[in-house]
């Protein structure tokens, strides 16, 4: 019975969402728990992102970007909330790194309004 609701569930959410999903840099769809590196889009503007030291912290418990176009960063997987088979533009979204950095507790990001 519980797997018949879930069914329901995300079949509804299937179908009362509008949003596209969300596509890698060949056109297809991001895969949940998947390991992606995130880039900009534009050569020269920098490497892809990786965890770092910023400010005053003592471990890497910022998000940077690489300075060198050659340097891709380090990978994160992407898990939709609540747990979908796709990520569609409009869900919320854990990110986090595939390895956590050392000194770190967790390599799941928060983000804050500044």
């Amino acid at each position: 019975m519980k797997t018949l609701v879930l069914i329901v569930s995300l079949l509804l959410v299937a179908i009362t969402t509008n949003a596209e999903p969300v596509l890698d840099i060949t056109g297809e769809p991001l895969i949940p728990g998947a390991q992606y590196y995130i880039l900009p889009i534009f050569w020269g503007a920098g490497g892809g992102l990786r965890p770092g030291k910023a400010g005053n912290s003592t471990n890497p418990v910022n998000v940077l970007k690489a300075f060198s176009d050659l340097d891709s960063g380090e990978p994160v997987k992407f898990t939709p909330v609540p747990k979908i088979g796709l990520i569609p533009t409009d869900t919320l979204l854990h990110i986090k790194f595939v390895e956590t950095p050392e000194g770190v507790s967790s390599g799941n990001w928060i983000t804050v309004k500044d």
